[in-house]
């Protein structure tokens, strides 16, 4: 069913689907060894990874608005977060499916050696929303206009600003590589990342500039609430 249904309809499956791994560690023979739970668990974590990144769409994933993009990506982030911390809840519930006439061991394997490829997984998937996070907050500053008497020049440099920041983060959707493959060896997306970075730390830099001087245009308490209110 994970694998079928919608994604984001999977947040009330990951406790059956731990509740049948320990069913099958109590009942069954050959999933009774640590070493055949490490396989299986990994499998499972593959299988999650793979119909997460099959609904985000790697090819699609930088085409939409960031807030769309955003709101997508932290849904499917909280139920893979679940899916990884339901492992030691259910790993302390063991006793509770344990049955006297088999000894299975009891699951004394690090999480590490189940998530290896999961853990890195997620480190993907934050970095991308990171990178939506901070478009988002940029597309935000288009739709300041200030006030005053320097308000219609500051104005035009937050849009000359955020209009560049449009073209930088434009490049991601041109890209010709999976940014969901987290795969160490592959080298693509941190170059292509390095570059966001190094572009967009200058733009924040020239916003933040502007910022200070719209500031220093605030005579009043009044005046620098309101401003406060408009850059949210």
């Amino acid at each position: 069913r994970i694998e079928r249904d919608d994604f984001l309809e999977n947040d009330d499956k990951i406790h059956p689907l731990y509740h049948v791994i320990c069913l099958m560690w109590a009942h069954s023979k050959y999933y009774g060894t640590n070493k055949r739970m490490i396989f299986l668990f990994q499998m499972i974590s593959n299988m999650i990874i793979e119909s997460s990144s099959k609904f985000l769409d790697p090819g699609s994933l930088f085409q939409g608005e960031p807030d769309e993009s955003l709101n997508m990506l932290t849904k499917v982030i909280n139920i893979l977060e679940k899916y990884r911390s339901c492992f030691m809840e259910y790993r302390e519930k063991l006793p509770n499916y344990a049955l006297r006439e088999k000894n299975s061991p009891p699951w004394s394997f690090y999480p590490k050696d189940i998530f290896g490829r999961f853990d890195v997984y997620m480190k993907r998937l934050y970095t991308i929303k990171d990178i939506f996070e901070k478009a988002y907050e940029f597309y935000k500053a288009e739709k300041i206009e200030l006030g005053g008497v320097r308000g219609r020049y500051l104005t035009r440099c937050l849009q000359e600003i955020t209009t560049e920041f449009r073209i930088t983060y434009a490049k991601w959707t041109q890209i010709q590589f999976d940014p969901l493959d987290a795969d160490p060896k592959k080298k693509e997306f941190k170059i292509q990342l390095k570059l966001f970075e190094r572009e967009s730390e200058i733009l924040e830099r020239r916003m933040a500039a502007v910022v200070v001087q719209a500031i220093d245009e605030c005579f009043t308490l009044e005046s620098f609430i309101k401003f406060m209110e408009i850059c949210s």
